[in-house]
Parts: C-alpha cells; sequence; structure tokens
C-alpha cells in the first residue's frame, strides 16, 4: 500500500494571517521579536502591525489603563508608541532634576510642573496611568543603582501621581472610603525611603490574619456553628454572641499568637504610624493598631466605629439591643492598644485625660477623613519637633501639605506651611494660589500673619537665587597643613559616637560659627578647627558635620547608609562605597 505524500513545503506563510496572528499574539514574542518579524517580508509586516498584535504588546507591558478607553475603538500601534515616548519622556526630565534643584534642600511645587502638564494636556487619557506605572516599576527595584533616578522618582509619585490619587479618593461619601486604603495613602506620602507601599501587599496581610482569626473561632465552643449560621449574611452582622466570639478569637490571633502591641516605650516613632510598618514590626499607636483592628473584623462581618477620644483612639461595638434595660451595656468599646480589652461607657470615660467631664458626645463615631487627618496630624506634631534635622524637615513639609488635602478648611497648617517654606526661600504658586482661593470662597479667613508670609513669598519669586558653583580640589590643588584624607562616596563610623554615615562634601577647615565650634567642643579637639571637616549623612537620617579625626573609613562590606537623602548625590552603591552622580562629581572633581 502506497503511503500518502507528505508536502513538507508548507511554511509558516501558508498559513492564513489570522492564524499567524494568533500565533504572535499567544507566544511570549516581545517588541524586539516583533520588529524582526516585520522585518522579513511584506506579509508578516502587515501583520505585525495589525492593531491587535499592538493591543496585545500594549496590554502585556503596561497592567494600568484608564477606564476612559473602554469601549473605543484605538490604534494601538500609536497607543504604545505614545506611551513608549512618555516613558523616555520621564527618564529625561527626572534626570534633569538634579541638575536644576541639585542646590534646593525643599523642591519647590514647580519642579513638578512639566509632569503636571504632561497630564493636562493628554489626548489620548494614557499620562497618568504611564506615569504612575513607570515609576512604580522605577520604585520598586530594590537594587543601589539609579539612585538619583529613584530619588527624584519618588517626589513626583508623591507630588504628581499620589496626590492625584488621594483627591479622587476624598471624593468619594465618607461611608465609602476605606481606612486601610488611606493608611496605605499616607504611608506611601510620608515615609522616607524610595519604596511605595502596595494596597494589594497590606490587604492580602489582612486577609492573612482574618483567616487565622476564622480558623481560631473554628477551634471555639459553638464558634464553627456561628461562622455556619452568618456565612451566608450579605452586610454586616449584628448578632451580638456572635460579634463578642469574633472579637475574643481576634484578640487570641493578634495578641496572643502574632504579638502584635502598643509601643510604649518608642511612642512618637513615625514608623509607629505606617500601616505597611506596624503589619512588619507589629507594634503602633493606638489610631494605627484601631485601623488593622478594624479592618480585619470587617473582613469578619463585624462593624467597628472609629471613636476619636481625647488623647486616645478607641473603637465601639454597637449592640443591637439593650440589655437589662441598662442603656450602659449597649455598646462596647475596645482599646487595640492594650490587647483589645473591651470597656463599658464608664471605663471608656475613664481614659480620659478629665474623667469628670463625661461628655457623651466625646464617645461618638467620627467620619473616616477625621480618622485620616488625626493620623497625619499626629506625624505632623512628630515632625514640628523634630524638623531641624533635614529628614524631618522634609517630612513636616510634606504632611502639612498631605493635611491640607484632607482638611482644605485648616488655615493654621496652611498659614504654618506658607511660613515654613518662606523661612526656607521657597516660592510655591500653589500655596499662594491656594490660600487666596479659599479666603476668597469663603473656607477661611486669612489672619495677618498669614497675609505677611503670603506677601513675603511673593517677594521671593522676583528674586532670583543664583547659586554659585565651587570647585572642591584635592591636594596637591592646595596647600593645606592637613590633607584631606577621605573621599566623597566613602563609608565611615565616627569614633566617638558609633554612627555609621556616608561622605557628600568635606571643606579644607571648619566652616562653622564660633559658637557652633564651642557648643560642640570642636576646641578640645587635637586639630580643632584646622582639620578638614566633612558634611555625612547619617543612619538615622539626619546630615551631619564631622572632623576628620572623628571619622575612620569602613573598609569591608556593608548595609548601604537608609538616609534618604542619598540619591540626591549618589547614583549607586558598590557594597563598600557610594558612587557620586554627575552633579556632587562636578563639585567634586577629585572626589
Amino acid at each position: 500500500m502506497a503511503m500518502d505524500y507528505l508536502d513538507y513545503s508548507i511554511n509558516l506563510l501558508n498559513l492564513p494571517d489570522e492564524v499567524i496572528e494568533f500565533i504572535i499574539t499567544t507566544s511570549s514574542l516581545g517588541l524586539l521579536d516583533i520588529i524582526h518579524v516585520s522585518a522579513t517580508c511584506k506579509q508578516l509586516r502587515d501583520i505585525a502591525c495589525s492593531s491587535t498584535v499592538w493591543q496585545h504588546l500594549s496590554r502585556s507591558r503596561w497592567s494600568k489603563w484608564s477606564p476612559k478607553l473602554t469601549g473605543l475603538v484605538l490604534d494601538w500601534y500609536q497607543i504604545y508608541k505614545a506611551r513608549h515616548k512618555l516613558e523616555s519622556q520621564f527618564q529625561v526630565e527626572l534626570a534633569q532634576m538634579n541638575e536644576k534643584y541639585f542646590n534646593d534642600d525643599i523642591l519647590p511645587r514647580q519642579a513638578y510642573q512639566t509632569f503636571v502638564n504632561l497630564i493636562l494636556s493628554d489626548d489620548h487619557n494614557i499620562t497618568t496611568e504611564t506615569l504612575y506605572e513607570y515609576l512604580a516599576t522605577i520604585l520598586s527595584d530594590k537594587s543601589q543603582h539609579n539612585l538619583t533616578l529613584k530619588y527624584y522618582g519618588k517626589r513626583v509619585f508623591n507630588n504628581v501621581c499620589l496626590q492625584s490619587i488621594l483627591k479622587e479618593f476624598l471624593q468619594m461619601d465618607d461611608d465609602k472610603i476605606n481606612l486601610e486604603e488611606g493608611a496605605v495613602i499616607i504611608s506611601t506620602w510620608l515615609m522616607p525611603s524610595l519604596g511605595i507601599v502596595h494596597e494589594d501587599s497590606v490587604y492580602k496581610q489582612l486577609d492573612s490574619i482574618a483567616y487565622q482569626v476564622q480558623k481560631k473561632l473554628i477551634n471555639t465552643k459553638n464558634g464553627q456553628q456561628l461562622l455556619e449560621r452568618f456565612q451566608n449574611s450579605n452586610g454586616y452582622v449584628t448578632d451580638y454572641n456572635y460579634c463578642r466570639n469574633v472579637l475574643s478569637a481576634m484578640n487570641e490571633v493578634l495578641y496572643n499568637d502574632l504579638n502584635f502591641r502598643g509601643n510604649r516605650t518608642n511612642y512618637y516613632d513615625d514608623r509607629n504610624s505606617f500601616i505597611d510598618q506596624v503589619l512588619h514590626r507589629r507594634i503602633g499607636i493606638p489610631i494605627s493598631l484601631c485601623i488593622i483592628y478594624l479592618a480585619i473584623a470587617r473582613r469578619l462581618k463585624v462593624k467597628l466605629d472609629p471613636i476619636g477620644f481625647p488623647g486616645h483612639f478607641l473603637l465601639r461595638l454597637q449592640r443591637s439591643e439593650t440589655v437589662y434595660g441598662d442603656a450602659t451595656t449597649a455598646e462596647v468599646f475596645i482599646d487595640a492598644f492594650d490587647h483589645g480589652k473591651l470597656l463599658n461607657q464608664n471605663e471608656a470615660f475613664d481614659m480620659s485625660p478629665n474623667p469628670s467631664h463625661k461628655k457623651i458626645e466625646l464617645l461618638q463615631p467620627i467620619k473616616n477623613r477625621q480618622v485620616l487627618a488625626r493620623m497625619v496630624r499626629n506625624l505632623t506634631n512628630i515632625y514640628q519637633n523634630n524638623f531641624r534635622r533635614q529628614n524631618m524637615l522634609t517630612a513636616l513639609i510634606n504632611s502639612l501639605r498631605l493635611i491640607l488635602l484632607l482638611c482644605p478648611e485648616d488655615e493654621d497648617n496652611h498659614s504654618f506651611l506658607t511660613r515654613l517654606l518662606y523661612h526656607f526661600h521657597v516660592y510655591d504658586e500653589e500655596v499662594i494660589r491656594s490660600a487666596e482661593e479659599k479666603a476668597k470662597s469663603g473656607i477661611f479667613k486669612l489672619n495677618l500673619g498669614h497675609l505677611d508670609s503670603l506677601e513675603r513669598m511673593k517677594e521671593l519669586k522676583q528674586k532670583s537665587r543664583k547659586h554659585e558653583l565651587k570647585v572642591k580640589r584635592r591636594p596637591p590643588h592646595v596647600n593645606l597643613p592637613t590633607n584631606v584624607i577621605y573621599k566623597v562616596g566613602m563609608m565611615m563610623q565616627h569614633r566617638r559616637y558609633n554612627y555609621t554615615c556616608v561622605i557628600y562634601g568635606w571643606d579644607y577647615e571648619c566652616r562653622m560659627t564660633q559658637a557652633w565650634v564651642t557648643q560642640m567642643g570642636v576646641d578640645m579637639l587635637p586639630n580643632g578647627t584646622k582639620q578638614p571637616f566633612y558634611n555625612v549623612l547619617v543612619e538615622d537620617g539626619s546630615q551631619r558635620y564631622a572632623a576628620q579625626e572623628n571619622l575612620r573609613q569602613i573598609e569591608e562590606q556593608i548595609e548601604p547608609c537608609p538616609n534618604a537623602e542619598v540619591g540626591k548625590f549618589f547614583q549607586s552603591f558598590t557594597g563598600t562605597n557610594y558612587v557620586p552622580n554627575d552633579q556632587l562629581r562636578i563639585r567634586y572633581p577629585d572626589y
């Protein structure tokens, strides 16, 4: 019997175009692969240039898309090209920020105007999503490269992307505002590191804790029966027995199994307010622990209300009935800072700074916006008490900008922000415009001090701040009795205070005032002021000025310096030292 003839001459081009297109769009081919395919012949070029192929490439490369594009007929090749071009523009703009603002301790709002203009002129509804995803990708990179790009990228992310997200978030009805989502925004906005707090990560941790509580509840008396009884209930469960059992299981899991606790020894550490840090360190303050507690209870269908008690923060479980006619038993208060302790109304009043003033309105729930505003005000107070440290100054200004978005009627903090910016010679057109518009519309009345600060800030616009570029050369270019031994970028340890730091500048001898010299005991050093002094970024976030004889070089491998200002001066970390970026190299060509 003769075998069927097999035609081995069939190749890819013999297939229908739709099949070839299907192969391309269901494979792992990337941009360069598609370009190579399109360069082989006209038929493959036509297929590779189809909108279907470029939609596949676009959806594969970018995950964030504006809802405004849904249902539209789009030229996906043009969409891809536009987003690719935008990313190139973003990179150029970020790179130029270091040159433009290297001498500025505080970036003015004008620094972000190019990015804002790109969003405002967006014809394709793609700029906001492209900027968010581009910056999120950069900031999610944990390597010690592109540090300067990340440094300015974080600032653009906060002041452009996150501000837009927050404004949209605050447009929701108050009862629709998700407190843990708001807490994530606050953490990303104010945390000093370069990263982004991803809400998905926070939600997964909260989901995991809720699941552990559910398992704990199943193993308790009547627990499984209660869960089965209410598992198909829509909305919150009001059955008091169910709610008390859930709270009891929550306390077991949170405070016994997972060891969550209130931070009584270092209460004013700002990490106590960052939800991602509280979940990671399992330590916090009343308001942050209450937000986590409330979020877990909600996942288990128990509704808790936030109570903004004076000097403390509580939660309330509202009972659906009054027991034995006693109104004080109709509600239970929860102290998440104290292991989820349950309190009746009188016990809650006893926690007040003035227990004799038992005003029932003190135990009424507050709005979700008020919860977030209180959290930010707590942080603002921390930063205000420490703002003379450089990292705290930046955090203070960021927290003031945030509180004004949450509470636009807050004239006191608007005035404070204006004074602060003026004091550091920062002209901020948005701050001026915002104050004048709010005063005109009656949101608040400008006090005399605020008016004066606004007028003084306006004068800054007319004063051109010219920074003289000073280039410092190392010996033998200068004759000095004491040589500059160390270089910019070296990792150092202070011999007396034992802190770790990185050098970002130096002087041939001490340039500080005599009052500072006396206060710091520099005259007591063997070489006194007649020795090189170094500007250093310290691991605790501060910036200091140290004498050469007080420093020793760390030559072995070491962890990177966690100071948030590192990226302003350095482009990468080798494991033993930092590599200066272009602007620092210009000023210290010999390092």
